[in-house]
């Protein structure tokens, strides 16, 4: 893996808090491990990023409110957690996602895609008032900052809920991906330290062991070649976890007590590198009494719903809401 263009890529990213346009050409060569041939043909040929809106990730947590058409009379909240490598995180401001029902924006692959699930839709069929957290990210800020930073908002919600209006009985928490794997590790973290409930947990092939794609556990050779390989999770896990203890809750998967954890939607696809990881930790959850509604799609990869026309990313959209609307609506 050529970790320099990595890095490049990822202090430019993040160098400014404005929004920017940034026209700018890497050279990737296709032997790259953490580049598949199919996206990695589409960057050079396109060869640049449109559409960075940048974020600034100072040591403080900086929580985004999206109310929409729940602005009055909302009971329940969610906080979701964005991923994407847990290096880069989500480059597009979240603004822009509620802002519009499709919004461009590039993906993980730099390909120029358009997600229909937006922030405002989500909050104008259901009424669920999302708030985002800006963690801090790897490798600057390895573990614990990521999780301490969703805890902190996790507990800022808590301790504001009369003024907020909040029902802190009907609190979840979600993500995708790298932020799928914070999700969890915030529920293992929120039962650990037994001050905040969190009432249910939405979980979209989340990130979720360190071990999966190493040369002792390379896992089944059909996953983890579109998106999301080996290599590139090694690389997420090695700047995220630096020298700190492989060991839950920063290693979802890595837990041995999953008694007590809240209900969970946990969502995978049968291509996707996680898939196995994600089937495991429901099955461990399961197998401990707890609520878990397991979902696993065929011939799906990691984000393909970010083909947002394609019948399976429809598919999710329903289902993802859906399990948004249970999880939250009962206690």
């Amino acid at each position: 893996m050529n970790v320099e263009i990595e890095l490049a890529r990822r202090m430019l990213l993040r160098s400014s808090p404005i929004y920017v346009i940034v026209p700018i050409l890497f050279y990737f060569k296709s032997q790259e491990a953490y580049f598949t041939s199919l996206y990695s043909s589409v960057i050079v040929a396109s060869g640049f990023f449109l559409g960075a809106v940048i974020m600034s990730y100072a040591a403080k947590i900086s929580l985004n409110f999206y109310y929409f058409a729940a602005l009055f009379g909302y009971v329940f909240r969610l906080i979701f957690i964005f991923g994407f490598l847990l290096l880069l995180k989500n480059v597009y401001s979240i603004d822009d996602l509620a802002m519009s029902l499709t919004v461009p924006i590039v993906f993980l692959t730099m390909l120029f895609i358009e997600m229909t699930m937006s922030i405002k839709c989500i909050n104008s069929e259901l009424g669920v008032v999302i708030i985002s957290v800006d963690y801090r990210l790897a490798p600057e800020w390895p573990i614990p900052a990521p999780l301490d930073d969703c805890y902190t908002a996790l507990g800022w919600l808590h301790e504001n809920s009369e003024t907020l209006g909040i029902d802190r009985e009907r609190i979840g928490i979600g993500g995708e991906s790298a932020g799928g794997g914070l999700a969890a590790a915030l529920a293992i973290k929120a039962r650990d330290e037994g001050i905040y409930k969190v009432c249910w947990q939405s979980l979209t092939y989340p990130m979720l062991d360190d071990r999966t794609g190493t040369d002792e556990f390379p896992g089944d050779p059909l996953v983890g070649e579109f998106v999301w390989t080996r290599e590139f999770n090694q690389y997420a896990w090695n700047c995220y976890l630096a020298d700190a203890d492989r060991v839950a809750p920063q290693v979802p998967g890595r837990l041995e007590d999953f008694n007590g954890l809240p209900p969970t939607w946990m969502f995978t696809a049968s291509l996707d590198l996680f898939r196995d990881e994600n089937i495991d930790y429901a099955q461990n959850l399961m197998s401990a009494g707890v609520s878990c509604e397991l979902v696993v799609y065929p011939g799906a990869c990691h984000a393909f719903q970010r083909i947002e026309n394609s019948e399976l990313a429809k598919r999710y959209q329903d289902d993802f809401k859906a399990s948004l609307k249970r999880g939250l609506s009962s206690k």
